[in-house]
């Protein structure tokens, strides 16, 4: 019975992960030539360029809320099959826009599709064990580098092809299969958990804690708040600095080095790969060692000097095989620093908070989306706006700035020991702030049955 039921765990995170793919692919494969469409054929400058790019996450931010309140209400499984089909609708609308208020709508029904699928994702990761709550963080971290891999390079290889109709009619009909993926596996929330009783069910999801009256009245303490202002923090931070490249990537390989928009997405999918691989592997480390806290310190000061050395004519030339590695490694680098820095941070806010306190983990999770969306609408705009009014230096140097100030945070937050240097565990709230108990002594005793041990096991 419990093997089946961990198996319908992973069988219903699959299916989130396979929807975080396909949201991220829906956007990212605009990067590469959504500026260059809106530029040369909608008339349309930089700075609306980077107000478009904005306008998904920032439907994020508004709808994260309204999404969070619906699955308290609504079936998972139907909300999440309705963004998919939406998602597949809005590339329809793209596919036939012929001016950047077309697009405009477009992009909202993907900001509310994206809004919806990342809230689920979140949330549904209470089912997992604290033990495993790092590789589950550090898979979904994977599924939206792995999005963000595959949607410039193939999109800007088909746009090339035959033009933006042909690249949304090709994503909308594989994320329509997708779709129909979903619908067929018929993972519903109540199938995790299929009869268990609830003692049972708790043993199974919480097993720092013995018991309800266990559970802390307090579930943030000092220390806990500290963490999830500095984790906030943080992720506009890395928004920010991502975001500020996108308006101008494709623009900047038409004028530097007379590329097309294969370019501009083979660029972004240069970072986006090293994020998929770092991901998995860091979400496994960060519960036993503190390389994490060094790599992702370095991966900051690498894209910051990368990002300031790539602004010509300061210090290499313009079109210059100098400034193509520049630009190459510190938007790489940039991957690597968002991989390490946000996997191990996300596992230790939502395994602080019980099983049995959904309404905090949809609240924690709904505050988490909004703050990457939140960065995610300030960078494209801020980046078209000083593309336009100052030029190409003052971008790069913005990027840089921001990965400067995001590695003193992070620096900062590893300094007050927010963040354990070693430990076998990802902390429950008795470490962190004096909650339930975790040891053998208090918890699920060594001299308990096997086969109640056997309940509290990690996932197979």
């Amino acid at each position: 019975m419990i093997r089946c039921q961990l198996e319908n765990v992973w069988r219903y995170l699959f299916v989130l992960l396979c929807s975080t793919f396909a949201a991220t692919l829906a956007t990212s494969q605009l990067v590469p030539y959504l500026p260059l469409e809106a530029v040369e054929n909608w008339g349309a400058g930089p700075a609306a360029v980077g107000i478009s790019l904005s306008i998904v996450p920032a439907v994020c931010v508004v709808f994260t809320p309204i999404c969070a309140i619906a699955c308290e209400s609504f079936e998972r499984f139907h909300i999440l099959s309705l963004s998919l089909f939406l998602l597949t609708a809005s590339l329809c609308v793209l596919s036939a826009a012929s001016s950047i208020l077309a697009a405009d709508v477009a992009l909202s029904i993907q900001g509310i599709c994206s809004a919806a699928v990342s809230t689920i994702t979140l949330s549904s990761a209470s089912v997992i064990l604290p033990q495993n709550m790092a590789l589950f963080v550090g898979l979904r971290e994977a599924a939206l580098g792995l999005g963000n891999v595959a949607g410039p390079l193939i999109g800007g290889f088909l746009y090339e092809t035959g033009g933006m109709h042909l690249s949304c009619i090709c994503f909308a009909g594989g994320i329509l299969l997708l779709t129909m993926t979903v619908i067929r596996m018929n993972c519903r929330t109540e199938a995790i958990v299929p009869s268990a009783p609830v003692q049972d069910t708790e043993r199974l999801e919480t097993p720092l804690c013995s018991s309800r009256e266990k559970t802390p009245k307090k579930l943030f303490g000092p220390k806990l708040m500290l963490l999830l202002v500095s984790h906030c923090v943080s992720a506009v931070l890395a928004s920010i600095a991502s975001g500020l490249m996108l308006p101008i990537l494709a623009l900047e390989a038409r004028d530097a080095f007379s590329a097309g928009p294969g370019l501009s997405g083979a660029v972004v999918a240069a970072s986006s790969a090293i994020y998929v691989v770092l991901s998995p592997l860091l979400g496994l480390m960060a519960d036993r060692t503190a390389g994490h806290l060094v790599l992702l310190c370095g991966g900051c000061l690498l894209c910051s000097a990368s990002l300031s050395l790539a602004a010509p004519p300061y210090f290499v030339a313009r079109g210059s095989k100098a400034h193509l590695a520049c630009f190459t490694i510190g938007n790489s680098a940039m991957g690597a620093a968002s991989a390490a820095a946000l996997v191990p941070i996300l596992p230790h806010l939502v395994g602080s908070v019980p099983f049995t306190e959904r309404r905090m983990q949809l609240k924690i999770s709904g505050l988490c989306a909004m703050m990457f969306s939140l960065g995610d609408v300030l960078g494209p705009s801020a980046g078209g706006l000083a593309y336009k009014h100052i030029g190409f230096q003052a971008t790069f140097f913005l990027a840089a700035a921001a990965m400067f100030a995001w590695a003193i945070c992070l620096a900062a937050m590893a300094a007050l020991g927010l963040l354990p240097w070693r430990s076998a565990a990802l902390p429950g709230p008795s470490e962190l702030d004096g909650g339930c108990p975790s040891g053998p002594e208090e918890g699920l005793s060594a001299e308990a049955p096997a086969d109640e041990r056997s309940r509290s096991g990690g996932l197979d």
